[in-house]
């Protein structure tokens, strides 16, 4: 069996940030890294790999190093305020990666209750054990069949009707780029970058909160000139 390649309609994101948001599963960050990963559009690897010396907060940007970046380059991915707010909680802990891994030392049956309870200890390292997190998760949204990567193919889904450029949404995509061009085009775009993740920002917001009466607004040719350059 192939790997499953959709876009997740709104309903199912829907359900998806909800089980983030009640996640429990030890002390794991899980659903708050899905949910980065719904801010960010980059890949499951370069969220989980996330350390706290690679964060700048003022600018607002999380730096991926070139050497654990698929696309062998340094990357700056833009922190719309929605990631900041997510990063800023879980800065409060004492381990440098964001989303730091658990693991279960022991478990307890409660006998009475029928339940079994887990005592977990919390490692400084990359999260581990997808399968297991993904079931759980799943199992709480009610929605399956779906792979970390159709949240980038949302994003992108959705910043193309957004009138957002093919190749700037490739580009906050963080994938690599080809051509002699590529070679001598050294600008970060990072401004750029930050001006759509921001957009898709509003588009999620309205999608998870769709009476709250706000609008996204589709981008008109003359300010993708200029905000973005030609694509």
């Amino acid at each position: 069996m192939g790997l499953i390649k959709r876009v997740l309609n709104v309903e199912e994101i829907r359900k998806i940030w909800m089980a983030c948001d009640v996640f429990r599963d030890g002390q794991t960050s899980y659903g708050s890294f899905i949910q980065m990963l719904f801010w960010t559009a980059q890949r499951r690897n370069e969220i989980a790999l996330m350390q706290r010396g690679e964060i700048d907060l003022e600018k607002p940007c999380y730096t991926i190093p070139d050497w654990r970046n698929k696309s062998a380059r340094s990357h700056g991915v833009p922190l719309s305020p929605q990631a900041i707010r997510i990063i800023t909680q879980l800065l409060d802990h004492r381990y440098d990666h964001i989303f730091p891994d658990s693991h279960a030392d022991f478990s307890i049956y409660d006998h009475k209750r029928g339940v079994k309870t887990h005592k977990y200890t919390t490692l400084d390292q990359p999260m581990d054990g997808w399968s297991k997190l993904k079931n759980h998760l799943d199992k709480l949204s009610g929605v399956t069949d779906w792979t970390h990567h159709d949240i980038g193919r949302r994003v992108g889904t959705d910043l193309a009707e957004l009138g957002v450029p093919r190749l700037t949404i490739s580009r906050v995509l963080n994938h690599k780029e080809s051509g002699v061009t590529s070679i001598y085009d050294r600008h970060g775009y990072f401004k750029e970058n930050l001006a759509v993740l921001q957009l898709w920002g509003r588009r999620l917001d309205q999608i998870l909160n769709p009476l709250s009466g706000d609008n996204v607004v589709l981008l008109p040719s003359r300010a993708l000139k200029f905000t973005f350059g030609p694509d």
